[in-house]
């Protein structure tokens, strides 16, 4: 059986009574630390629903700041 990620995030919000919002940054900062020490390198993780084909979008930016003198 698949289960998607509506009845992940669902279940998120009905047991610890957080919003959508507050579930799916969780995702997303969770999914940067990990992705960032992976890489080694600053990474952001951007996740968006897309409600007609019940999947998701996510997006991994890698970033790197220059060090100033």
């Amino acid at each position: 059986m698949q289960t998607h990620y509506n009845e992940i995030i669902n279940s998120f919000v009905d047991k610890y009574g957080l919003s959508r919002g507050q579930v799916v940054a969780e995702i997303e900062k969770t999914f940067s630390a990990m992705l960032s020490r992976w890489y080694g390198t600053g990474t952001v993780v951007l996740f968006g629903d897309d409600y007609h084909a019940s999947s998701a979008l996510c997006q991994a930016v890698r970033y790197s700041f220059a060090k100033s003198a």
